[in-house]
This record gives C-alpha cells, structure tokens and sequence, in this order.
C-alpha cells in the first residue's frame, strides 16, 4: 500500500504536535479546517486510541475557538481509507439556526 503520511506532503504540514504526532491538512477534506492528527510513525488505524494520541487530539481542538469534533475512524466496517494511524478533526456542521432558508 502507499502510505501517505510516511512521508507526508509537505504543502499539508501545519506543524508538529509532539514527537509523536503531527498536524496535517486534509488533502481530501470535507469541511473547511478538516485536519489530520497523525502518527509520526507508522501505527495501525485498527489500534486502539492512547494517552499520546488524545493529547495531540485534544491540543488542536483547544485551538479552536469556536470548538470542533474530532473523530476516529477504526476498524474493518468504519470505512478507513488509510491503515496509518489518523485522528480527523474538524469544525461542527452548522446547527438548524445557522443554515440559510432557501
């Protein structure tokens, strides 16, 4: 498989976040500000969450002023695109009170 993020692309860098993780843009991304917490090294995306991954997670949703959802997408029926250990992070949908009548 082609990994990504091992090396990653350096116009998606935003900064590292420990010597454990790194901020990336997402190359596909869905919202406006949908980040990348990555694994500096390769780990799988089927393993569980840890002390190191939450706290990367958690430093760039403090970042957000507005708040933002973070999410992670593991395992066989989640429907992962990437085996590199990812948190996605972005800002929330808009609530009913936000969205334009049409």
């Amino acid at each position: 498989f082609h990994n990504p993020f091992l090396p990653f692309e350096e116009d998606l860098w935003i900064q590292h976040l420990s010597d454990t993780h790194t901020l990336l843009l997402n190359k596909f991304n869905v919202a406006p500000h949908h980040v990348l917490v990555v694994t500096r090294k390769f780990e799988s995306q089927q393993d569980p969450l840890n002390t190191a991954d939450l706290a990367a997670t958690q430093q760039v949703l403090a970042a957000m002023p507005a708040g933002g959802v973070a999410f992670y997408n593991c395992g066989q029926h989640s429907g992962r695109s990437q085996p590199h250990k990812h948190i996605q992070v972005g800002l929330p949908a808009p609530g009913p009170h936000q969205l334009c009548a049409v």
